[in-house]
């Protein structure tokens, strides 16, 4: 399953996610979950890496990161919609086969003066959901996980708004926790953040 977590507020956005990889002859990695796409876009996935990576591999460099060239000038809409034309394509062949492709992928942008998220899931739950933030000291989020890790989430949020650096520490707290309940999980976190202040002066 592994663990990603997204924050999501007026002034910031922030991914967080674990570190593991289970390869299909069950030996064990590392693979970054979350990831800086663009200067206005984060992109981050749990499920299976080849599957969740498919899409974005036109935009990955010959060392497998993604080449901030190729997407410079992509806006929030256009990947949206070649994701949500990916998305068609694995639920067209999950309803032929029923076989679950464990795909879950998440984006986060800027779009008219609010960030924006949007989760694309075909994993035991279908579905692809969207939400946004207009009023100011409200935090959003969203569990890509095993529902033990929104429990500890929802225990360890501060009752102040909180900054990216406490929310960083919240998730690390998760996973050191999370790894006696998950063993799909790991706590070596990796983080990627977009703040209001750098878009505008993008």
């Amino acid at each position: 399953m592994s663990l990603v977590i997204t924050f999501l507020t007026q002034d910031y956005l922030l991914f967080c996610g674990d570190t593991k990889v289970i390869r299909d002859d069950g030996t064990i990695g590392l693979c970054e979950k979350v990831h800086l796409f663009s200067d206005d876009i984060l992109w981050g996935f749990t499920g299976k890496v080849l599957i969740n990576v498919e899409p974005f591999r036109r935009f990955l460099g010959n060392d497998g990161n993604i080449d901030f060239d190729k997407t410079k000038n992509i806006t929030f809409n256009e990947l949206d919609q070649y994701i949500q034309s990916y998305y068609d394509i694995l639920n067209e062949e999950y309803l032929k086969t029923g076989i679950i492709p464990d795909f879950n992928c998440v984006i986060g942008g800027f779009i008219s003066k609010n960030f924006i998220i949007k989760n694309y899931s075909l994993t035991e739950r279908q579905q692809v959901i969207s939400f946004d933030v207009s009023e100011n000291d409200v935090l959003k989020h969203t569990v890509m996980g095993k529902p033990c890790h929104q429990e500890e989430l929802l225990k360890l949020l501060p009752d102040h708004f909180p900054n990216i650096e406490e929310l960083n520490r919240v998730f690390q707290k998760i996973i050191d926790v999370g790894i006696y309940n998950d063993n799909t999980i790991n706590n070596k976190m990796s983080a990627v953040y977009l703040k209001r202040s750098d878009i505008y002066n993008l």
